[in-house]
């Protein structure tokens, strides 16, 4: 995400991946068969587009808000 760094007093929630270089601006929320996306190093191998479910997104926004919203942020929050 190239705008991230560039908009440090805006905070983002990224759902279903992580940043190779997150700022302090961005919580990412990930689990096993989402996909890391970092700049070169393409989809991760263990991509499951099936993971994506409505259960899981949802639990994953409500985790990320829930740490924008008590200032953790710049962390990647990890679903089992």
């Amino acid at each position: 995400m190239l705008v991230t760094p560039s908009h440090l007093p805006q905070q983002f929630l990224v759902v279903g991946a992580e940043l190779a270089e997150p700022t302090s601006n961005v919580t990412a929320v990930d689990w096993s068969g989402a996909s890391f996306r970092g700049e070169g190093l393409g989809m991760c191998s263990a991509y499951d587009p099936g993971s994506f479910t409505a259960e899981r997104c949802a639990s994953a926004i409500r985790a990320g808000v829930a740490a924008v919203l008590n200032n953790l942020t710049g962390i990647v929050i990890w679903l089992g």
